[in-house]
């Protein structure tokens, strides 16, 4: 778990048990979503086009999140996501 999160052991140890566990079940969907971007970065060369733009928009709208503000959908720049994750 420190060598996926980047965190110290002693940060692991202070964290309450349930958190921790969490944490440790999030790995193997994280990891294998990292790998399956990398896998398909890696065969888009050899795709069609239809199947490339399909992943390009998934990707774009993953990246570009929308927040509703007013009812009047908004993008948010990557400054703002930045402060939104920061924050958390």
């Amino acid at each position: 778990m420190a060598r996926f999160y980047g965190w110290s052991h002693d940060y692991i140890m202070s964290l309450p048990v349930d958190v921790a566990l969490d944490y440790w079940h999030a790995i193997s969907p994280l990891d294998a979503e990292e790998k399956l971007a990398s896998l398909n970065a890696s065969m888009m060369p050899y795709a069609k086009e239809d199947n490339r733009d399909k992943y390009y928009k998934n990707l774009e709208k993953i990246a570009n999140q929308v927040r509703k503000s007013n009812s009047v959908e908004k993008k948010i720049s990557n400054e703002e996501l930045f402060k939104i994750l920061k924050n958390r």
